[in-house]
């Protein structure tokens, strides 16, 4: 290999890595968001989160759901969490369970339907 060749493969691996941390520090893996500090934020396991309206973010009980009302305030449960066709927030009553709307927009929920409660979502602080 001339010293020409093996330049133009080095100068090629350094601009792909290159490209690729851009690309990273740009999009954020799908699990982590900027919070509105300014501080990238990662929930560990399976926890959700969703900003209120004005940026903060909430996180639902670990294994639940958490879905933003007509209002933009966070409403969590143990179950996943949907909303019906008036824009109310419904989740499922057991840790885990699916829900999801009907034909007619009403929620239909593993263990049954409960209303999203905000005193179950947990506010994340600022940057640590």
């Amino acid at each position: 290999m001339t010293l020409l060749a093996f330049l133009a493969r080095t100068l090629t691996g350094c601009a792909a890595a290159l490209m690729l941390h851009a690309a990273l520090a740009a999009d954020p893996p799908a699990r982590c968001f900027v919070h509105r500090d300014g501080g990238l934020r990662c929930p560990q396991g399976s926890v959700q989160c969703m900003p209120d309206a004005l940026g903060q973010w909430f996180c639902a009980p670990r294994d639940g759901g958490v879905e933003v009302n007509n209002f933009g305030q966070p409403l969590c449960e143990p179950g996943y969490c949907t909303r019906d066709w008036k824009g109310d927030v419904f989740c499922a009553a057991t840790p885990r369970g699916a829900s999801d709307k009907d034909m007619h927009g009403q929620p239909v929920c593993m263990g049954g339907c409960v209303p999203g409660q905000a005193a179950l979502c947990t506010a994340l602080p600022a940057r640590p």
